[in-house]
């Protein structure tokens, strides 16, 4: 025999009056309702206290006065059979839905006040009061849904049912345990009626099929508007469809042979202990039994299954009291109701598969039945279901307030002492002793050497509480932690979430993969709960598993290695550039763990070691998804290395831009030999590239596209020599768009690059290959002055002769060098300028606009052109051979012609530059331009990645680096 101290003081807890001021005026509004005037003095009292302490109760005494003097004198069940026997009438004869609304509102208010008072008047006790609940709430479930099933109001209507269904109650109502303002869990399936035509038509069948099951969800859909919507006469039951297979995702209405298949392969092991309290409450009771009966082996294991120990553990939630008790949940509380419940449904998983005895949803019935097979002692399980129901009391007192679903106790020290009154006590000591007490002693009673250690790892992970997250078994709790956490929209997280765990999306459609997905996603959310905005965060995410076309490796991954995991959030928080590029390639998780990818990027010459060459008899689509692959890898790699500042930006800039100019070189490699193969040469000619914009100028950024100018040279009048000849202009104009079309073809892997051919002489309007002597002549003669600054940037990336590369050189450094006058530089550049201010002024730039704006982007560019046409001491080849970013072109002037002024914008425009490299990476690629108000995710991240406090700081500082460029800028124009 266990030897405990088992006994706990449970007188039945009355409302105490309240002082003699205040009694008296309830008294004297008792006294104000006819039917009350006749009670005795002590039944007057009570009734003023129960009017003092409970808003709802008093709103309640007043339309249900009449049933009150037989409420206190017994006769409860009276009125109850009397409710129920009107509520039958009226459903049977209900002229719509909202008229049955409105008696299903009547029906449950009366009973629901007849069980309150009788309840705390000490003529029915807790355990009855339950039952009596749930009889109630199975009663108003039922002839609604008979109602509905019959067609309503109409039942000759073609909405009349043929088919079958039953509703399922679970938790507490399923139990017969129902407290007073518990919301219903319930689950709907539904039969098709069987087709015995043997000549009927499969796809007729299937439409009808179709349509029966639209009808059934539409039945569900009416059963909970007219049970839960709130209108003038309150709510009937709340109700909860959340426990059917992946809620967000399934219909309410679940037909019978889709449920089954689902709880004999893929349901989750928590569901087994929602069934254990499962019961068919209305509609079809047969079939309910049958889907019952046809998941049984699912619920009870023959087998001693201890894995439920672990699955339900998250279940244990074993919140800690405060000394004063104020806000303490007397459901999750240490040694609340939910200790005692897991107690015993642990017990009843693990012996109901060889004890049909242990297979009922009610738990003073399954302490007992445990208590005859020897799982507890006799003593102990009478002291459980003692101690249950006195919590459960407690429990009813705090939902009698205001008929609120609440579990916790007040949170402010008047709040308490009043409700210490409502529960007959004389002050909020007397109430914390007897939570003490009570704790002490359902502690005491529940030990158990399985039920210990769960136990003890809830007391050890109270702080770990991520947890939670991993299992969708406990909705409310998870909710409570994802919102503790700062997300706003965690009934959307939860729906996600649930569908990962239903595998409703490739990458969780395996048992492996949601294994390793719910062992990785608490620490995840709790690191996503960081950003800027969690909820975008936690998006990010789900955009990112929804991409993933199977999940088991990447999930695994992250999952063996935590410190992957953390880059990955940090990327998810913020670099949405590089979360597209793992959702569309997961592969490139793998070079994560190869040792090489946090040193140092490699030089170009390795870059040119590394990257693929084409193989003999090799396809050209094999070779070009190689090449992709490595490009998206290498450029990743940089990128991430910029994101966690492991190599400084200025270093990143040119490393993306050697990727670029080596897989062009490659491209036009297998290009030029493909289309030789094809079309043979052409003695003495050649084909070049030059790269311009940030490929030229070296300082390409995680989104930028490739600038390229074809150029060739050769006699005009000159053919190929190949089996099908091309002059000379078709033959390069070709070979360009082949190199074109091999850099942006999508396939499998993605395409290499955009790139962008509208700088060459001519623009669009042009042909795709120049002659080298019409890009001369037109650079001489043609060309505008911001061409001339365009072309500043141009560097010779490729070439199909190397030995003519000199000349080509030659030629490109001449127009570089030989810039228009000062007059015409500045009037084209103000003229520009002009244009851009007029573009800007008529609406809002997306994004920071860095390019476009005053003092941005391409004001330093006109800045660097103006400073290099005017340095004089400055030799041409110097000037040829200088680096062609304006950065650089602004240090080297400096470097000629010291000036505070022109190192200040120097500063600056490296500050400007620094920004829009980052910004590449945390902000989307179409994304609105900063609101200081309400500042987006993104423009947080880029505020904290440059250094900055917040959002406001960072603006300020653009606006101070554009104004400053500015200023020089517009001072350098007057002056020419």
């Amino acid at each position: 025999m266990l030897a405990m101290d088992i006994s706990v003081c449970q007188p039945p807890l009355m409302p105490a009056s309240c002082g003699p001021p205040q009694q008296q005026r309830w008294l004297d509004e008792v006294l104000e309702i006819n039917a009350l005037s006749a009670l005795s003095g002590d039944d007057q009292q009570l009734l003023a206290a129960i009017i003092a302490g409970s808003s709802h109760l008093h709103r309640m005494v007043r339309l249900f006065a009449d049933d009150v003097p037989d409420i206190l004198t017994g006769q409860a069940e009276k009125i109850l059979s009397h409710a129920q026997k009107n509520w039958r009438e009226a459903a049977r004869s209900a002229p719509s839905d909202a008229g049955l609304a409105a008696a299903v509102r009547q029906f449950r208010n009366r009973c629901h006040f007849t069980i309150a008072l009788a309840e705390l008047s000490g003529q029915m006790n807790i355990s009855e009061a339950c039952i009596q609940l749930s009889r109630c709430a199975e009663y108003g479930v039922r002839e609604v849904a008979d109602y509905l099933y019959r067609g309503g109001a109409n039942p000759l209507s073609e909405s009349a049912n043929k088919g079958r269904w039953v509703i399922l109650g679970l938790g507490k109502l399923g139990a017969g345990e129902l407290n007073y303002s518990s919301d219903i869990d319930l689950i709907i399936l539904h039969e098709f009626a069987p087709n015995t035509d043997p000549n009927s038509d499969p796809d007729r069948d299937a439409q009808s099929a179709e349509k029966q099951g639209q009808n059934f969800n539409g039945l569900a859909r009416r059963l909970a508007k007219i049970l839960s919507e709130d209108t003038t006469d309150g709510f009937g039951w709340r109700v909860d469809f959340r426990l059917r297979p992946d809620p967000a995702a399934t219909p309410l209405s679940l037909s019978f042979p889709a449920a089954v298949s689902y709880y004999e392969s893929t349901a989750r092991s928590w569901e087994r202990a929602a069934f254990i309290r499962a019961r068919p409450v209305a509609g079809d009771i047969a079939l309910g039994e049958q889907f019952l009966n046809a998941i049984s082996a699912f619920i009870w294991r023959r087998s001693f299954d201890y894995t439920v120990i672990d699955d339900l553990q998250i279940w244990l939630r074993h919140l800690p009291a405060t000394d004063d008790y104020l806000g303490f949940d007397v459901k999750l509380g240490q040694f609340g109701i939910r200790h005692i419940e897991l107690l015993v449904h642990i017990l009843q998983l693990l012996g109901g598969g060889r004890h049909r005895e242990l297979r009922t949803p009610n738990t003073a019935t399954a302490l007992a039945c445990l208590a005859t097979l020897g799982w507890l002692e006799p003593d102990q399980a009478r002291a459980l279901e003692r101690h249950y129901f006195h919590w459960r009391e407690i429990e009813h007192r705090l939902q009698y307030l205001r008929d609120t679903q609440t579990h916790k106790l007040p949170r402010d020290h008047t709040a308490l002492a009043d409700f210490a009154a409502f529960c007959g006590m004389q002050n909020a000591n007397a109430l914390i002793a007897t939570l003490q007490k009570l704790q002490e002693a359902s502690c005491a009673a529940a030990h158990h050497p399985i039920f210990d250690q769960m136990v003890e790892r809830a007391q050890n992970r109270l702080s770990a509480t991520p947890e939670l997250l991993a299992s969708a078994a406990d909705h409310e709790l998870s909710l409570e932690w994802l919102a503790s956490l700062g997300f706003a929209r965690p009934h959307d997280m939860r729906d996600i979430i649930d569908g990962w765990s239903s595998g409703r999306s490739p990458a969780t459609r395996g048992e492996r993969a949601r294994h390793y997905l719910f062992r990785l996603l608490p620490e995840l959310i709790t690191h996503l709960a960081e950003a800027g905005d969690p909820d975008a965060a936690f998006a990010r995410f789900a955009d990112l598993v929804a991409a993933l076309p199977a999940g088991a490796q990447a999930f695994s991954l992250l999952c063996q290695h935590p410190q992957l995991a953390n880059l990955i959030t940090d990327i998810l928080v913020k670099a949405p550039a590089l979360t597209n590029t793992i959702g569309r390639r997961t592969d490139v998780l793998d070079i994560l763990l190869e040792p090489g990818f946090f040193t140092p990027l490699e030089g170009q010459k390795e870059l040119a070691r590394t990257c693929p060459q084409m193989r003999a008899d090799e396809p050209v689509e094999l070779y070009l998804d190689r090449l992709k692959r490595w490009t998206h890898e290498a450029r990743f790699r940089a990128n991430v290395h910029m994101l966690q500042k492991i190599t400084p930006y200025q270093e990143v800039l040119p490393h993306l831009s050697q990727i670029a100019e080596q897989v062009v070189q490659a491209v036009c490699a297998v290009a030029i030999q493909d289309f030789q193969a094809r079309y043979g040469q052409i003695a003495g000619s050649s084909l070049h590239i030059l790269a311009l914009g940030r490929l030229g100028a070296q300082t390409m950024t995680a989104r930028s596209d490739i600038d390229l100018l074809f150029i060739y040279n050769g006699e005009p009048e000159s053919s190929s020599d190949g089996p099908r000849s091309l002059g000379l202009s078709a033959y390069y104009i070709r070979l360009t768009q082949l190199i074109i079309s091999w850099l942006t073809v999508a396939s499998r892997e993605g395409s290499l690059y955009e790139v962008d051919t509208r700088l060459r002489p001519d623009g669009k309007s042009g042909p795709a290959a120049t002659h080298l002597h019409r890009l001369v002549g037109y650079y001489a003669d043609e060309a505008w002055p911001w061409e001339h600054i365009a072309m500043a940037k141009a560097r010779l990336i490729a070439s199909s002769n190397s030995d003519a590369d000199t000349a080509v050189e030659k030629n490109v450094s001449d127009i570089k060098n030989n810039l228009p006058s000062a007059s015409e530089m500045t009037a084209d550049i103000i003229k520009m300028r002009d244009k851009l201010a007029s573009e800007t002024a008529s609406g809002n730039p997306a994004g920071l606009g860095l390019k476009k704006r005053a003092g941005g982007l391409l004001d330093i560019e006109f800045l660097a052109i103006l400073n290099r046409a005017s340095s004089a001491s400055l030799s041409d080849d110097e000037i040829s051979t200088a680096a062609s970013a304006p950065l650089e072109l602004l240090k080297d002037c400096q470097k000629q012609r010291p000036d505070p002024t022109l190192q200040a914008c120097i500063d600056a425009a490296a500050k400007l530059e620094e920004v829009h490299a980052y910004s590449q990476l945390c902000l989307p690629r179409y994304t609105e331009a900063a609101d200081l108000k309400t500042p987006s995710p993104p423009y947080l991240a880029l505020a904290e990645i440059t250094g900055y406090t917040d959002l406001n700081a960072l603006l300020s500082a653009i606006g101070a680096c554009c104004k400053r460029i500015e200023d020089s800028l517009l001072e350098l124009l007057k002056t020419r």
